[in-house]
Parts: structure tokens; C-alpha cells; sequence
């Protein structure tokens, strides 16, 4: 679902949240892969827009990396409000993580 970049993007804000325990600004993900801000903000909102970030509007390094994101990951799906038309994956309650191994390697 992401092209590489919005992956390498994605990989890098995990990275960084891990190792400095809030997320990179927009500057230091254009830094990190020599594109400027506007094309950051692109990739950013391309990447919310698949479900695999959020982000507060307007506020600086509020970006957190959905938790459906990381690998091995199947979502659990709560209640869905029947009436206006939502989509499942926002009532996301909660992620069961497996055991690597036991994805299929494609072989």
C-alpha cells in the first residue's frame, strides 16, 4: 500500500521515535532524505491517508505511527455505528502482534 519512500519515511519516524521518544519534524524528515518540506507534508498526508500515521493539525511533532502499522500486526475491530458510513479501520480498538515466523514468506 505505500510506495517505498512513504515506507522509508514511515520506518524513519519509528526510528526516531524510539531513539529520542518524540517524532521527527517535518525539517529533520526533509534532512534525513533531501526533499523539501512541502514534498515531507505530501508523503506525511499521503501516508495518514492510508492509516498508517496520525497527526494533530496544526501542532508540531504529533506525529504518532499507527499501531496497525507494525508488522505482524492484525487489527481488532470494535463496534461499527450503523447510519452514516464509516469505515471499519476507524474503530480500530486494539492490535494482536504474531510471531514472524508465522507469516507466510510468499514461497
Amino acid at each position: 500500500m505505500l510506495t517505498e519512500k512513504q515506507q522509508a519515511i514511515l520506518d524513519f519516524i519509528n526510528e526516531y521515535v524510539t531513539e529520542h521518544q518524540y517524532p521527527p519534524s517535518v525539517r529533520e524528515i526533509g534532512r534525513r532524505f533531501g526533499i523539501y518540506p512541502a514534498t515531507v507534508q505530501d508523503h506525511i498526508s499521503a501516508i495518514e491517508r492510508k492509516g498508517f500515521l496520525q497527526k494533530k493539525r496544526f501542532q508540531s511533532r504529533t506525529l504518532t505511527v499507527s499501531r496497525t502499522s507494525r508488522p505482524g500486526g492484525i487489527p481488532i475491530v470494535g463496534t461499527v455505528a450503523a447510519g452514516v458510513p464509516i469505515l471499519a479501520q476507524e474503530n480500530i480498538e486494539d492490535v494482536v502482534h504474531l510471531p514472524e515466523r508465522w507469516a507466510s514468506t510468499g514461497s
